[in-house]
This record gives structure tokens, C-alpha cells and sequence, in this order.
């Protein structure tokens, strides 16, 4: 499950959990440039392993969010 916690109105940090599901890293960006988040900060120290399409997601994820005019980051 991955957890969010908000640093400023439009920032957000996302503690990713130790395997990356790119269906649930896609809905929670969303979730969060819906709220008007668009800076995303994303936290892999959990992370143990990425696979091909977790690595599409994370791509994915960042050209949706600039996109928007939005920053993501690891």
C-alpha cells in the first residue's frame, strides 16, 4: 500500500511500499494531481524490487505530472 503525506498545499510524498505495483502507483499520482498536488516526491527506500512494468509506471507517472506543470522526484 502506498502512503502519502502532504509537505505544502500542492506537495506530496509518496512512501512507496518494498514491491512496486504500477496500477497502484498510476492511481494514487492521479489521486493526487486531482487534489491539486503537483509536486510529487517519490520515496523507493522501501523499495526491494522493480520490474519492467514498474519502470513503465514510474515513466509514465512522470510525464503525466509534467504534463500538468507539475515536478516529480526520487
Amino acid at each position: 500500500m502506498i502512503s502519502s503525506r502532504a509537505l505544502e498545499q500542492n506537495v506530496v510524498i509518496l512512501d512507496l511500499p518494498g514491491m512496486l505495483d504500477a496500477d497502484s502507483l498510476q492511481n494514487t499520482i492521479q489521486s493526487a494531481m486531482a487534489a491539486g498536488q503537483l509536486h510529487i516526491i517519490l520515496n523507493l527506500n522501501k523499495i526491494s524490487f522493480i520490474e519492467s512494468s514498474g519502470l513503465g509506471a514510474l515513466v509514465a507517472a512522470h510525464k503525466s505530472v509534467e504534463s500538468k506543470g507539475g515536478k516529480m522526484a526520487i
